[in-house]
C-alpha cells in the first residue's frame, strides 16, 4: 500500500507528514472534511492512506449539491 496515494482516485494525496513535514504543514489541516468524504474510503485503508485534495471537495460537493437558483415566478 503506497501511503502516498489517494484511495479513492489513486492519485498523489499531497499528504505533508509523508512527505516528512509536519501535520501543521498539511493542506488537510486548513480544509475541513466532511464525514462523507472520509466514510467513502475503503474501511480497511481508513486510517492509513489520507485522500487527495481533490477527492475530499468533490465527495463533499456530492454528499452537499449545491442549491440551485430561484426560479421566477411564472405569469
Amino acid at each position: 500500500m503506497n501511503k502516498n496515494l489517494c484511495p479513492l482516485c489513486g492519485n498523489a494525496n499531497l499528504c505533508a507528514v509523508e512527505l516528512g513535514d509536519s501535520i501543521a504543514q498539511c493542506w488537510c489541516s486548513k480544509v475541513d472534511i466532511s464525514r462523507e468524504a472520509l466514510a467513502a474510503i475503503n474501511a480497511a485503508e481508513q486510517g492509513q492512506r489520507c485522500i487527495c485534495q481533490p477527492c475530499a471537495s468533490r465527495v463533499d460537493q456530492l454528499s452537499h449539491p449545491a442549491k440551485p437558483p430561484p426560479q421566477p415566478p411564472q405569469q
